[in-house]
């Protein structure tokens, strides 16, 4: 029998697309969720180890150097950046906790923490202690009452009545362990989900539930079923135990939340390093992109600068110093680019959300701006200024110089202003507003003949052009030829206006 390799089935082939992309499925959003719930303005330390917990994405096994591992996902994008802790704990609380990590070194080398998405459907297979730990601290997703569940292929679907249970006395009750999979279409229980043995075959447990037509007789037998009450215990013993921090390894959580909390701070200074360059419209990078070495950029300057201050930015930078004690700096040209984008795409989704929300005027206005001459005198001198103040949009019912008058006139009534004082008015070039016989212009001179009117000058110098355009061969030829370059040079006839 040859020794060559056997070549892979078309089936295998396919079951390997089919698990790398629920592999990137999991991996997807993480930094997107992180700027999402982290906070800008004078963060605490309670909300930065809140953000860092509530990371909704799935890392990978990793082969990490000492205590913890935290991986962030590139938005959108197949790659992961690993990042990786040292067995030193933040220089704000290292001497208290130096005792701590020399006893539990030996538990912390094979600790790690994993952030797992909020959907059953993304979960492992196999659960470690690790998963369940996160997850049971991290507590059960919102029910999805306002969700469009998808029919299957029988045309049937999960109905949101059955997040609570009735009880024989009318009263309805939450089925607070029950989590519906976006991904699969499917419902999980979720203390079997963690402490079902892999051997057990429960429909909500270890395998998904879309049999949606005996759902109702199906959560009924669940719930009564002893590997589910017994599950159900599990989860309430660890999380209670969780919430008075007496599980079997709390030294080893302690120390796996202190690296969370240094690791979610770590990231809001970088972004807010990023955030202060963009505002301002300062350049990134220099000729070197390493720290401490001469013209290595502004980022990296105000990263050096923080770390003169601050003990987060310090210990992170102590660490990228020594190379030995870290793998992923966050410091680099990938991660600023990451942040650029993934700010761009949240500022221009707010501005999206409030074009949407604005509503259009559909009553036609007229400008109300007003200038005036100001005196101030005083021992020394005398002081002259010329003001010039928008007061508002007067609406418009009908645009014939009659109207337009009149409600010119009961603005400036109405404003306590006289316009036996008005020297000057000035409109654009139409017809209703610059007739010698009944435009606004002779209706106001007619009143005060001193109400000199002024043409606008912008307007004029648009009607000169335009006139000039069409009058010369030689303008119309050159616009003409402006015009089909813009056209065929940018692809789209509106990306030139």
């Amino acid at each position: 029998m040859s020794d060559a390799k056997r070549k892979p089935s078309g089936s295998e082939f396919k079951n390997r697309r089919l698990n790398k992309q629920t592999q990137l499925q999991k991996q997807s959003d993480a930094l997107q969720n992180f700027l999402k719930e982290g906070s800008f303005n004078a963060p605490t330390t309670d909300q930065h180890l809140n953000n860092a917990q509530h990371l909704d994405t799935d890392f990978p096994d990793m082969d990490p150097p000492l205590d913890a591992t935290v991986s962030i996902t590139e938005l959108g994008k197949s790659s992961q950046t690993s990042l990786a802790s040292s067995d030193a704990v933040p220089c704000s609380s290292k001497n208290q906790n130096s005792q701590v990590v020399q006893t539990s070194k030996k538990h912390l080398e094979k600790a790690t923490v994993q952030s797992i998405s909020s959907d059953p459907g993304l979960w492992p297979e196999i659960m470690r202690a690790a998963d369940r730990v996160f997850l049971v601290k991290r507590g059960l997703a919102a029910p999805l009452y306002n969700f469009d569940f998808p029919f299957d292929d029988q045309h049937r679907r999960f109905s949101p009545k059955h997040y609570k249970k009735r009880l024989r006395n009318g009263e309805e009750v939450l089925r607070e362990w029950m989590l519906y999979s976006v991904f699969q279409n499917a419902l999980y229980c979720f203390p079997c989900r963690l402490f079902a043995a892999p051997s057990s075959l429960s429909a909500l447990g270890n395998r998904e539930f879309k049999d949606w037509k005996h759902l109702g007789d199906s959560l009924a037998h669940h719930e009564n079923a002893k590997t589910h009450i017994d599950c159900l215990k599990s989860w309430l013993d660890l999380k209670q135990r969780l919430k008075i921090g007496e599980t079997i390894d709390a030294v080893s959580q302690i120390l796996i939340d202190s690296e969370i909390n240094h690791w979610s701070e770590v990231l809001l200074r970088i972004i807010s390093v990023v955030k202060m360059l963009g505002e301002s419209s300062l350049a990134f990078q220099g000729t070197s992109d390493k720290l401490y070495e001469h013209n290595n950029g502004n980022f990296l300057k105000l990263i050096q600068l923080l770390a003169e201050f601050d003990p987060k930015m310090e210990e992170h930078v102590r660490r990228v110093i020594n190379k030995e004690e870290i793998k992923a700096t966050y410091l680099g040209k990938p991660i600023q680019n990451e942040i650029i984008e993934l700010l761009h795409d949240n500022i221009k989704h707010h501005i999206i959300e409030h074009v949407q929300k604005a509503k259009a005027s559909k009553v036609e206005q007229m400008t109300f701006v007003v200038r005036f001459v100001s005196i101030q005198e005083s021992e020394s001198e005398v002081q002259v200024n010329i003001n010039e103040h928008f007061l508002g949009f007067l609406p418009i019912e009908r645009s014939t110089a009659k109207e337009l008058s009149e409600v010119l006139l009961e603005e400036i009534e109405k404003n306590r202003l006289k316009v036996e004082n008005t020297r000057s008015q000035g409109y654009d070039n139409g017809s209703n507003m610059t007739g010698e016989k009944s435009g606004v212009q002779t209706r106001i001179r007619n009143i005060n003949p001193r109400a000199f009117y002024v043409p606008c000058s912008s307007h004029s110098l648009n009607l000169v052009v335009n006139d000039m355009a069409k009058s010369s061969f030689e303008a119309a030829n050159f616009f003409n030829i402006v015009f089909f370059f813009l056209f065929f040079s940018l692809g789209n006839i509106t990306e030139i206006y």
